[in-house]
């Protein structure tokens, strides 16, 4: 799945869930945040914010949450997220293996 930049709305644009804390994409996103080392980098409301995305984008995909935040965070603004250039490297560690991403991480090497 790739993000277009017509797809990315700026946080006050999106209305977040009710109750989030019970909804699974709410629990998924945040263990996947935590799994990745990244989960302290959010506050509640970037964390609610994503989470509403991810349903949005949801309705139409199925969504593999480390590429969409990849992806997302590849098209976001650092002045929007400080912590962007640390969170995409964290992420990187965790994407699933592809010849996209290996092709990548050797263009690093």
């Amino acid at each position: 799945m790739v993000i277009k930049g017509d797809d990315i709305q700026d946080m006050s644009s999106v209305r977040p869930p009710e109750e989030p804390d019970t909804s699974v994409c709410w629990v998924h996103l945040k263990n996947v945040l935590k799994k990745c080392g990244i989960y302290d980098m959010f506050n509640y409301d970037q964390i609610r914010f994503l989470g509403n995305v991810i349903e949005q984008f949801k309705i139409y995909n199925s969504v593999n949450y480390v590429s969409f935040l990849n992806n997302y965070f590849e098209k976001v603004s650092s002045e929007d997220w400080p912590y962007k250039n640390e969170i995409l490297e964290l992420l990187s560690l965790h994407l699933p293996k592809s010849s996209e991403t290996e092709q990548r991480a050797k263009k690093k090497v």
